[in-house]
């Protein structure tokens, strides 16, 4: 099982692996001028690129079910907080991704990073399983 921090700005993807420490980033085209994910389908390749590189899509993982827990924060384009159509679309975007290895999947909003420990009791914390 990995404990995942998904740091989302404009058009660009930040993974941490809590577990390794290994930190990945990717670029894509998924914003727009109004939205953080303005393009559902090339937000969720992009987190599937992230993901894999990681290995967390390998092969055997779909022997074991979901067993991953991730943290989203989106750093950008979030003023006043998300709306409930915002949340759900990053909620798609990372079940959709996963194919769906994820067990947890928990949004923070706040302009503050967090450290490692903070989003490990967030994730330990928060009572909402996965879509």
């Amino acid at each position: 099982m990995a404990d995942l921090y998904l740091k989302i700005k404009t058009n660009q993807m930040l993974l941490k692996n809590l577990n390794n420490q290994k930190e990945l980033s990717i670029t894509g085209n998924f914003s727009t001028s109004r939205l953080l994910v303005g393009d559902f389908y090339d937000a969720k390749q992009q987190l599937h690129l992230l993901l894999k590189q990681h290995g967390i899509m390998r092969f055997v993982d779909r022997f074991f079910g979901r067993s991953h827990r991730i943290l989203i924060h989106p750093l950008e384009q979030s003023e006043g907080g998300l709306c409930s159509v915002e949340e759900r679309v990053l909620l798609e975007v990372a079940y959709g991704s996963s194919q769906p290895r994820m067990r947890k999947i928990v949004i923070h909003q706040g302009e503050r990073l967090l450290s490692d420990t903070e989003v490990k009791d967030k994730l330990r914390s928060n009572p909402k399983p996965a879509i």
